[in-house]
């Protein structure tokens, strides 16, 4: 689901970026910068490749380092099942979400639905959850309205 404002959202996403950065004294480099920038460009998720040809980058490794980085750091989640990436809107705190994924525009929309009946069921079963990434793949209500046209 789009937002109102991309353009503020995108703004504020970079600004929380380079603000938890300093702060943790973690160096938000311009490749990383860059590769934030586009990922932030819309609410789609990006593969790796897509991010490379935004940047023009014809190395790899760089592209792939700067991921890794902006995913260690939080400022990224890492979309397993379609191997893509969105940028996360909760930069510095704690949270377990689910990803709403479009498989039809790749729109991705960040979920926070308790998740204690999962970790308490987990636990019964004697296993400890240490983290949760829930991607739940769909059709969003636009798609399905054009779908359905």
């Amino acid at each position: 689901m789009p937002c109102p404002n991309h353009a503020t959202c995108q703004t504020n996403a970079m600004a929380q970026a380079e603000s938890f950065c300093a702060a943790n004294n973690l160096r938000l480099t311009d490749t990383r910068r860059a590769v934030l920038s586009i990922i932030w460009q819309s609410h789609q998720a990006l593969t790796a490749h897509q991010i490379m040809d935004a940047l023009g980058n014809t190395q790899p490794p760089i592209t792939y380092r700067a991921l890794q980085f902006l995913q260690g750091a939080g400022l990224i989640h890492h979309i397993a099942s379609m191997g893509a990436y969105i940028g996360c809107p909760h930069v510095g705190e704690d949270h377990t979400g689910q990803l709403v994924i479009c498989k039809h525009c790749r729109t991705v929309t960040e979920l926070h639905t308790p998740l204690e009946k999962l970790h308490t069921a987990a636990s019964a079963h004697g296993f400890r959850v240490e983290s949760s990434h829930i991607e739940l793949l769909g059709t969003c209500q636009t798609c399905q309205t054009t779908l359905n046209s």
